[in-house]
């Protein structure tokens, strides 16, 4: 029950590559069909314009994922799309360490935001608002996925840092994430919070009796080891810094009355 519950989470919050391909199996259905069934759900809910943005910005941002895994040494499935919830890079195997995690979190947004200023050069070439609508959509979706919550990736690097300083401090990180979740989903009402409240906690449940066992969730024990205070603070900066520049980009598009325009136009 154990497993088929940490699946459930994976699929769709990516709580763990390896535990993401058995809810798929269990599922039978194909990142085809995943993927058609994101698009759909997209369009109907926005426009088929914003969900193609979306498709590809979730591509992009999770060939980032892919990237890390590989360098990792970690053996990658593929991406499988998630409708109302996103996408997920899937990998045979946990994640090698909590420094493997953290790298592998932060590389999907730092991809994101290559195609996000990418495609505000173009703005800036062709004038064409259309790009720089395009360009705030990609910036706020990644700088969403930076909220220091898990399961997203800001709260996976974020709860990296605090099991490294103790397992009390990485569930205190973890619970603060219900909590906040808790808040939005009363306060927005928006399905993605629910379903991520569910999310996180359900992994804060498997992971507490994870580590009351004498185990780490997602990890390789035989490699888990907590990051050093170098690699802490480099996390840290890394992941401050991403989060200021498409917070820095998305104001900035934001700001030129055209590109307002366009957005709603799209969305």
């Amino acid at each position: 029950m154990g497993r088929i519950s940490a699946g459930l989470i994976a699929i769709i919050g990516k709580v763990g590559p390896k535990l993401l391909s058995v809810i798929i199996k269990f599922a039978k259905v194909g990142k085809v069909g995943l993927a058609v069934g994101s698009m759909v759900t997209y369009s109907y809910l926005f426009t088929w314009q914003f969900a193609l943005i979306l498709m590809v910005s979730l591509f992009v941002h999770e060939n980032g994922h892919i990237w890390m895994m590989k360098r990792c040494g970690m053996t990658v499935k593929g991406i499988y799309f998630i409708p109302l919830v996103g996408a997920a890079a899937v990998a045979d195997g946990e994640f090698p360490s909590t420094k493997g995690e953290a790298d592998i979190a932060i590389m999907g947004p730092i991809w994101g935001l290559a195609l996000a200023i990418f495609t505000v050069m173009v703005y800036e070439i062709t004038n064409n608002a259309f790009f720089g609508a395009v360009a705030g959509w990609m910036a706020m979706i990644n700088l969403f996925n930076l909220l220091p919550i898990s399961p997203l990736d800001g709260g996976r690097i974020m709860k990296s840092v605090a099991f490294s300083i103790s397992s009390r401090t990485g569930l205190v990180f973890m619970m603060s994430g219900i909590v906040i979740f808790t808040f939005l989903t009363f306060w927005k009402g928006i399905l993605l919070f629910s379903a991520l409240l569910i999310i996180a906690s359900i992994e804060f449940v498997l992971t507490y009796r994870a580590i009351k066992g004498g185990k780490t969730m997602g990890y390789d024990m035989e490699k888990y080891a907590p990051m050093s205070i170098k690699n802490i603070f480099l996390s840290i900066g890394i992941y401050v810094l991403v989060a200021i520049v498409l917070w820095v980009l998305m104001v900035y598009v934001e700001s030129i009355p055209e590109v307002a325009i366009a957005k709603s136009v799209f969305m």
